[in-house]
């Protein structure tokens, strides 16, 4: 993305086979694309969190700017299903397994964990109605990070604006476990609600009050539901 957003400098300086904990790319994982950060976010001021993880489990934490802007994994199964969710077979907000890690596993939103690839055509749903990213507030997941490869998305399972946090109390502390599927959704401090960008590239201002049917609808990209921004 950051070729797009007049960035080409720092995307070349990145060592994609590497680590964004691992030496090479130290200097750049701190570096503040100012489109990156919200304005309105309480962390804006200090956008460079210093205990990020890109993995979960026992993996050190690194200085790295945070996630403000996360690409919609839909109503993805996030290695757990949120309370809000009933699980089982055809649960229209758990869907898939461990945030699409495995290609063949798939994941009904535009991303998930693995490279695989949607295009256009692929958004039978409609590109009107399908989220391709949102809002969220780093300071409330450990995992979010701008450069990490494992966390830089969020679900739509978790309700929107659901204010709840996942981060270990310190830096070098034991990660935060059973957790993220609760916490590491899309929300801001705007009030009433978070923004999004549409797979045709939209905004739109989405309402906390959205049904939460509606809400999960539209983070399916071939869902075949009637569903539409209210």
């Amino acid at each position: 993305m950051l070729p797009y957003v007049e960035q080409q400098q720092l995307y070349d300086r990145f060592n994609k086979k590497a680590r964004m904990i691992d030496a090479v790319n130290q200097e750049w994982i701190r570096q503040v694309p100012g489109s990156f950060v919200c304005p309105s976010a309480e962390s804006a001021r200090q956008p460079v969190f210093d205990n990020r993880r890109d993995r979960a489990g026992a993996n050190p934490t690194t200085p790295s700017l945070g996630l403000y802007y996360a690409v919609s994994a839909g109503p993805l199964h996030q290695d757990a299903c949120n309370p809000a969710c009933l699980p089982g077979a055809g649960s229209y907000c758990c869907q898939g397994a461990n945030y699409g890690t495995n290609k063949d596993d798939d994941s009904p939103g535009m991303f998930g964990r693995s490279d695989k690839k949607r295009s256009f055509k692929q958004v039978t749903d409609g590109l009107s109605n399908t989220f391709l990213m949102g809002e969220t507030l780093p300071d409330q997941c450990q995992y979010h990070a701008a450069f990490g490869t494992n966390f830089s998305m969020a679900g739509t399972a978790i309700p929107l604006n659901t204010i709840q946090t996942c981060v270990s109390p310190g830096a070098t502390d034991p990660p935060p476990t059973g957790c993220h599927h609760l916490a590491c959704g899309f929300k801001s401090t705007h009030s009433g609600g978070a923004n999004f960008a549409m797979a045709d590239a939209s905004i739109h201002f989405v309402s906390e009050a959205i049904d939460y049917v509606v809400y999960n609808n539209l983070g399916t990209r071939a869902g075949d539901e009637a569903a539409s921004l209210p």
